[in-house]
């Protein structure tokens, strides 16, 4: 706009100069006014513009400001026909060039706006004939200007063409770049209107592509590809799920992973753009998909493993601390529990007694019955001996052979002659039928028990071997029968016998 409105005001100053001098124009404010419109004027205006944030708004009020200024020439000149339809048509075909319609009505009323002022200020009578001078000074205007404004509406029209060639190109240059992608690209507008989609995107959809086309909406795009089988997610809740994508699509950015037909897994990220936009584009997960379900197979392969490997460990621990005839604790779990309920009680001066149970006669209850019934008698008497030891501290033990032992931590003397009658009146309500015995005729027991708190010198075996002397005592005194032994004093051994059961019947 720089040259072109530089030459324009330029000759059309000329034009004017001529026609306010025929109209006898004398005014020393006129002359220097049209002085500053015709070479200060279009030097200030293009300084206005390029120092402006907005150029082509204050282009615009620029030629507002022409028009303005055209229009105050007009009476002044006394509406000379020439110049002045010369003036207001090049004007208003700027105003037009530039703005169009809406720039054409403003340029309109700042020209009468500007005859106005004149009118007002400067007003002239009539001049009905146009002089030769006056034609000779317009003809330069007339000439150059439209030429001027030819070569630059060419020139605009070039360089527009020449964008718009660069844009197209760059378009296809761009599609070609989105085609190209594996990932499934679309993008919708701020009313979630569709805009543009990959190749990628319709072979994903591709039985719905040939439906899909710019201006359609978000929601219904989903209904289709609902209805088309795309989301097995959503078959049997369509219009719930679909209620809820809606939703989500609407939030500022979401990313998810989604099953598609032919059992294809792709993870979706959709983001807000500034202008209100939704940017969606999704990447092939399959291949994760799968190493994640192995890996995750792999992981209850190996959890159920790990149990069973637990299990077995478990059964095999069982194993090594159970007797395997009677299931009652075996001598390897009877040594742990006596080591540790002896320093237990050492370490809180607590009491501990320890039953030592031998079957009496069992060698010819197996040579009379065989060893399969003599079993069966060894895990008869065991479950008997169970029933006796009532707490979850107590440990009911095959000590060897026909041999049992009781272990019972918290138990003082008195306590532990108790339990031991307890356990002869259970083998004797069993009634195990025992013929051969000198002692009874059925199966009976004698019982050894040792109750001590164990003092800092002293060791778990000495409980032991009390019990086993209480045992022997017993058998000594004809069997079916407790003996018992208890430290009375620090050092000191005391024998307690009890009553003899085979005799009184109790």
């Amino acid at each position: 706009m720089r040259w072109p409105r530089t030459l324009g005001l330029g000759l059309g100053g000329l034009c004017v100069g001529v026609g306010i001098w025929e109209a006898g124009q004398t005014s020393a404010f006129v002359w220097a006014l049209l002085a500053f419109d015709a070479l200060a004027w279009p030097q200030l205006a293009y300084w206005r513009a390029m120092r402006s944030p907005r150029p082509h708004d204050a282009e615009r009020h620029n030629l507002l400001i022409d028009s303005l200024l055209g229009g105050f020439w007009l009476p002044v000149m006394g509406f000379s026909v020439l110049p002045s339809a010369l003036i207001a048509t090049m004007l208003t075909m700027d105003n037009i060039a530039v703005g169009g319609r809406r720039l054409f009505l403003r340029g309109l009323c700042a020209l009468v706006a500007g005859v106005a002022a004149g009118w007002l200020l400067q007003g002239r009578p009539w001049v009905a004939t146009t002089s030769l001078a006056t034609v000779l000074a317009c003809l330069p205007f007339l000439i150059a200007y439209p030429l001027v404004i030819g070569l630059t509406a060419y020139r605009l029209a070039k360089r527009l063409r020449e964008q718009r060639h660069a844009h197209e190109q760059a378009e296809v240059a761009y599609r070609n770049v989105l085609d190209a992608m594996d990932a499934g690209i679309v993008l919708y507008d701020a009313e979630d209107r569709l805009v543009l989609f990959n190749r990628r995107f319709a072979e994903l959809y591709a039985s719905i592509a040939p439906q899909l086309r710019p201006g359609m909406r978000f929601e219904d795009l989903v209904r289709q590809a609902v209805a088309a089988g795309f989301i097995p997610e959503a078959r049997g809740r369509e219009d719930a799920w679909l209620a809820e994508r809606v939703h989500t699509h609407r939030q500022a950015g979401t990313a998810f992973v989604r099953e598609f037909p032919n059992k294809q897994w792709r993870r979706i990220v959709e983001q807000r753009l500034p202008d209100g936009g939704l940017l969606a584009f999704s990447t092939d997960v399959t291949d994760l998909k799968r190493h994640e379900a192995e890996l995750e197979q792999l992981i209850g392969e190996r959890d159920a493993y790990a149990g069973a490997l637990q299990e077995a460990n478990q059964q095999l621990e069982r194993s090594s601390n159970t007797d395997a005839l009677t299931g009652l604790a075996n001598r390897r779990q009877l040594d742990l529990r006596l080591r540790e309920e002896w320093a237990r009680a050492q370490r809180h001066g607590l009491p501990l007694a320890l039953l030592m149970i031998d079957v009496d006669h069992f060698k010819r209850y197996n040579d009379a019955h065989g060893h399969v019934d003599g079993d069966e008698c060894l895990r008869k008497i065991g479950l008997a001996l169970g029933a006796c030891a009532t707490r979850v501290t107590d440990l009911v033990a095959r000590y060897g052979g026909e041999e049992f032992v009781l272990l019972l931590p918290h138990t003082d003397h008195g306590e532990a002659l108790l339990v031991a009658h307890r356990c002869i009146e259970a083998v004797d309500a069993g009634a195990i039928e025992h013929l051969d015995s000198p002692t009874s005729a059925t199966v009976t027991v004698s019982i050894g028990v040792a109750a001590m708190q164990p003092e800092v010198e002293q060791q778990s075996a000495d409980l032991v071997r009390m019990a086993d002397a209480a045992l022997y005592a017993a058998k000594l005194k004809g069997r079916h029968r407790v003996e018992s032994m208890a430290i009375a004093q620090k050092g000191r051994v005391a024998r307690i016998a009890s009553k003899d059961f085979c005799r009184t019947g109790t």
